[in-house]
This record gives structure tokens, sequence and C-alpha cells, in this order.
């Protein structure tokens, strides 16, 4: 048979063209599908919330407040001012995405404007002034917190007392994260408690950018430290909790997996513990 006549026809040539273009719109659509609408609450990855909600803080900072609990999976975080609402809505829907964590609000005087639903069932209310409820939060909560998010009152004896109210309740290795840390009450109560207490770490500003609106002192800006025993933190438990959860075995840590790098392993210079491997197999097959 010639080349001529094993060629396919126009008419085979048509349905090819067909069958590839719907091929390729199925796998656009699905695609398609597949993205998360963010400003839909029902779906997964809620960070629209942060266009959605009432808040004092700058964009970035509510950017910043959803990654970070998206990121650390905290099981139970403690917020000291809750107001209308807004960041107990970011921080529950962050959590509804995550698949676990709830949060206790604290605030003397709340006005909720949030829709209940935004809420995803995580947030819990205690219209009582800190630090006196962070006891009965801590009740509520069942544990210590990973996370305690200080945006309450912004004087220094205010926020200093936030501050040493929460760490008898705080796991160690959680995390305080203060908003409007440019006002100088705020950043003097944490300069004074990081001076006096060994166990807190200066993880430096998350947002940068000050209000700089008002003529006395400066607000925004959201400011971190880390409680723990350790100044040094330790990635075993999370590396095995993770590995745990979807069923996996951890793998076991060893001096030649150091330099080990799959991509570079492969494509450069192999590890010791890629040549080890290479030469127990070349040993196994003679």
């Amino acid at each position: 048979m010639s080349a001529q006549n094993s060629a396919p026809g126009p008419l085979k040539q048509s349905v090819r063209r067909v069958k590839k273009s719907v091929a390729k719109g199925w796998k656009s659509l699905k695609e398609r599908i597949s993205i998360p609408y963010l400003n839909r609450m029902t779906s997964q990855e809620r960070v629209g919330i942060v266009y959605r909600v009432p808040s004092e803080m700058s964009i970035e900072e509510r950017l910043f407040l959803f990654a970070f609990i998206r990121g650390t999976r905290p099981q139970r975080v403690l917020e000291i001012g809750s107001r209308h609402g807004g960041s107990a809505a970011i921080i529950s829907c962050a959590m509804e995405d995550n698949g676990r964590g709830q949060v206790i609000g604290i605030d003397p005087g709340p006005d909720i404007t949030v829709k209940k639903s935004l809420f995803h069932g995580r947030f819990h209310l205690i219209s009582r002034p800190s630090p006196e409820a962070i006891p009965e939060a801590y009740q509520v909560a069942n544990g210590f917190f990973d996370l305690v998010f200080i945006d309450g009152l912004h004087t220094h004896r205010q926020c200093a007392a936030d501050l040493a109210g929460s760490l008898p309740y705080l796991a160690d290795g959680g995390y305080v994260l203060f908003h409007d840390a440019f006002h100088l009450g705020v950043s003097e109560s944490i300069r004074q408690a990081l001076e006096s207490d060994p166990r807190l770490h200066d993880c430096g500003y998350m947002c940068v950018r000050p209000y700089t609106d008002e003529p006395l002192l400066s607000y925004r800006g959201l400011r971190m430290l880390r409680f723990a025993s350790s100044a040094v933190a330790n990635p075993e438990p999370l590396i095995e909790a993770g590995y745990r959860e979807v069923g996996l075995n951890p793998p076991v840590p060893h001096p030649d997996l150091l330099d080990h790098d799959g991509w570079y392993c492969r494509h450069f210079e192999p590890c010791p513990h890629c040549r080890a491997e290479k030469a127990a197999l070349v040993s196994s097959k003679r």
C-alpha cells in the first residue's frame, strides 16, 4: 500500500481535530472548575474573606493573618479585641480551610456585624474585659492556645496586662501577634516583655507600613513574638505530624541526607546517600 493511500482522509482528519479540540476544551473546563472561587464562602480557599469583612487592618495585614493561620494550622486561638468580628472571621475562614481550629474572642463591648455563617461555627465570644476573661477563654478552648492575637485597647498599661495575662495559657512554641504594633505604648510594652522574659523571642515586624495620618502616634503594623523554652524551633514534630496525617511513616533523619536534594542529585552530583544507594544496588546485582 502506498504512503498516499495510507494517509487518513479528510473526514478522519476532521474527526481527529474535533476530538482534539473537545479534549482540550474539557481539560480547560475541568481546570476552571477546580479553581476555588475565592469570594464564595462555601468554596475551598476562602481568602476572599479579607475583602469582605469590616476591619481596621490594612489589606496586607489581613492577608498575612489569613496566610499565617493557614500555614501554622493552630488548634486554638485567643483573640483579645474582637470589635465587629472582622479579624475573627478571617481566622475562622482560614481554620475552615484547614479543617481544624477554634478562636475564642474577648471583648467587653463587642459590636459584631459579620454574618454568623462566616464564622463557620468556629468563633466563641466572651463579652468581658481582658485579662480577667482569659482564664474563662482557656476553659472554653479546653487547652493551651497556639496563638494569641492582641488587638485590644492600644495603651501601654493595657497591652502589657493582656500579654502578661496570656502567657500562662500559651502553648510552648506558640505565638503572640500584635496589631498596631507601631503605637508607642504597644511597642514599649513589647520591648519590656522581651527584656524581662527569656521565653519570649522577637520575630520582628510582619507588616511594616505605619498609619501616618495621626499627628501624635503611629498605628498599624503587625509584630510577632514566639513563646518557647528554646530559641530554635525544632521541625521534627511538625514533619512527623504531617506524615502521620496522610497515613505515612515520617522520614528518619540521617547525616547522609543533609546535602540530599532529589533534583540536584539526579542532574548534577549525587549526595553521599545517593552514592551509597547506587553502590548497594550494583552490589546486589553481582
